[in-house]
């Protein structure tokens, strides 16, 4: 995954291809503040005898030549004039809707002309505009004189077609003060100028966005940095994991509270059997003592009662025997039996045995 993703990046040109451009080398410029359609190359000239009217802010013009001079032919609707380079941002699409469309203004209650130019003085009239008249189209706009009583220098240039004559189509200037009704003027919010764009960049049907170096390697760390992290967090798990389940069980560290307490139960019961053993050396002492005893004591008891009493018979004599050598017997056994579990409670003293 991670080597697909960047291949994107550095196998591609540094350009993004758009869906909705062109098919030849741009055509189109955006209009810049103040920017003028002039009549000639004379850019120097600036009065309304060269200047047919200042190009709309935001909105197109279609670019008639591919060059590098400052002042380039361009059409503007169906105006052919020219402009300057510096007040146009080439464009690698086709705008949807390249100049104003549906601006309309009417005419106040006193007839005005529509005139060749935007002068008073200039007794060109293009035709006459009656009062009341409604649905003048708003193309751009000029400053030109101002009429005797006004105040304002702003001419409109604007298009008409007669109800009357829907067939003719009369196109000038006429006053601001003249109208009504004007119609809102919006910014034209299509944007996406080209920027450094090489001469040999240009894809057939397509527009082409540049991305630079660093915002291609800010994206490549960005998607494979998480990558990175959750393989480093599996292969230490893993490593945990194997290194326990590998250690010996020798190698496991014991508490030291169990330690302690192990040595003291083991010391402990070495006492005791060492006790336990002494006191059965003792007590077999006494009871071979008490053997001894039992036997002398029963030999002459025997010899005395069968000198004493004639009719005691064999049975008797048997009984007291076996009585004699079970007391004879009875003691001893005892405490090899207690040795025996004292032994065996004190006996494990392996520290394995604990865990």
């Amino acid at each position: 995954f991670i080597i697909i993703f960047s291949s994107l990046f550095i196998s591609k040109p540094n350009y993004i291809v758009k869906a909705e451009n062109t098919t030849s080398p741009t055509k189109w410029a955006k209009i810049k503040s103040g920017a003028l359609l002039y009549k000639t190359r004379d850019s120097l000239k600036t009065t309304y005898d060269n200047v047919y009217f200042i190009l709309p802010q935001s909105y197109f013009v279609e670019l008639l030549e591919n060059n590098t001079s400052e002042i380039i032919k361009v059409k503007y609707g169906s105006i052919i004039g020219y402009a300057k380079q510096s007040h146009l941002t080439r464009v690698d699409f086709i705008p949807k809707k390249p100049t104003l469309d549906d601006v309309t203004f009417n005419i106040g209650n006193i007839s005005t002309q529509l005139r060749k130019t935007p002068d008073t003085n200039d007794d060109k009239i293009v035709t006459i505009l009656e009062s009341g008249t409604t649905g003048i189209n708003y193309i751009a706009e000029i400053s030109g004189t101002i009429p005797s009583g006004q105040t304002t220098s702003t001419w409109y240039f604007a298009e008409y077609t007669p109800t009357f004559d829907p067939t003719s189509v009369y196109r000038g200037y006429v006053h601001k003060s003249k109208t009504i009704a004007m119609g809102i003027i919006e910014v034209n919010l299509e944007d996406n100028p080209i920027i450094n764009m090489p001469d040999n960049s240009q894809a057939s049907g397509k527009g082409i966005t540049k991305i630079s170096t660093t915002t291609k390697i800010i994206l490549i760390v960005l998607v494979t940095l998480p990558s990175i992290i959750i393989i480093a967090l599996l292969v230490t798990h893993k490593k945990k994991t194997q290194n326990l389940n590998d250690a010996p069980v020798n190698n496991l560290q014991i508490p030291s509270e169990l330690l302690q307490k192990h040595a003291i139960n083991k010391q402990n019961g070495e006492k005791c059997i060492k006790q336990e053993n002494n006191s059965f050396r003792l007590k077999s002492k006494k009871v071979k003592d008490l053997e001894e005893h039992i036997k002398e004591f029963g030999e002459k008891n025997i010899d005395n009662v069968r000198k004493s009493d004639k009719t005691i018979d064999q049975k008797s004599e048997e009984k007291t025997m076996s009585f004699l050598l079970k007391e004879k017997q009875k003691t001893p056994q005892k405490y090899i039996e207690r040795q025996f579990d004292s032994s065996a409670i004190f006996a494990s003293t392996d520290e394995n045995d604990l865990l």
